[in-house]
């Protein structure tokens, strides 16, 4: 009779150790654990991240072309105002490059723009978690940019980023770059990119006369 209850009672003692060896483990050994047990669910989430993509897919393909011109319309809007704050981004970048300047202080690298998605984001709990999937593990190549002063260093920036490139007028003064020709597109060589950058400046003096202008922002296509 006593064997029969404690075989009852075992699933309890059980959990009743697990508890309090958890407990009585050290910060760090727990938070080993967790970083373990994440990694091991990561290839189930991305693939499940597939999953819908391929779902998402096929779902689009059962709208009709009314639907979906309704739907392009939207994306345009939305696509309106990626633009906008990247002309944003671009005028805070300017109102960096000036203050570092203005204080003598060395300049930051630059950000390096990597493409990616997001696989699954749990804000919810005690801990944070962010699983992706990064486009350089995919053959997508990783963007890169910079910017110059002058014409040599235009062709010397676009040649260390590998053609063909994009070039912008970088002022925050100027909105709307492409009115004045501010955006000039399949930079090709390196003698190309120092004629451009003089011919972006020139367009945006004469466009902008009063704009105060930081420089020509490259980067890859």
């Amino acid at each position: 009779m006593p064997s029969k209850r404690f075989d009852q009672a075992k699933p309890f003692v059980v959990l009743g150790i697990v508890v309090l060896t958890w407990i009585l483990l050290p910060v760090a050994v727990k938070s080993f654990l967790r970083v373990g047990f994440y990694e091991l669910q990561a290839p189930i989430q991305v693939t499940a991240s597939y999953a819908r993509d391929l779902q998402e897919y096929w779902a689009e393909r059962t709208h009709s072309n009314k639907e979906l011109m309704a739907a392009g319309r939207e994306l345009r809007h939305v696509y309106a105002g990626y633009e906008f704050q990247a002309q944003q981004v671009e005028a805070l970048r300017a109102e960096i490059a000036r203050l570092e300047q203005l204080l003598r202080l060395p300049s930051n690298p630059h950000y390096r723009f990597e493409p990616a998605r997001v696989a699954q984001r749990d804000l919810s709990g005690w801990w944070q978690k962010l699983i992706i999937r990064k486009g350089a593990n995919y053959g997508i190549p990783v963007a890169a940019n910079g910017i110059a002063k002058t014409a040599a260093e235009a062709g010397e920036i676009a040649e260390k980023i590998g053609f063909p490139v994009v070039m912008k007028i970088l002022s925050p003064d100027i909105l709307h770059k492409t009115d004045i020709g501010g955006v000039k597109l399949n930079i090709a060589s390196k003698s190309e990119a120092e004629k451009v950058y003089e011919e972006i400046l020139a367009g945006a003096r004469r466009g902008a006369p009063k704009a105060k202008i930081d420089g020509v922002f490259i980067e890859a296509m």
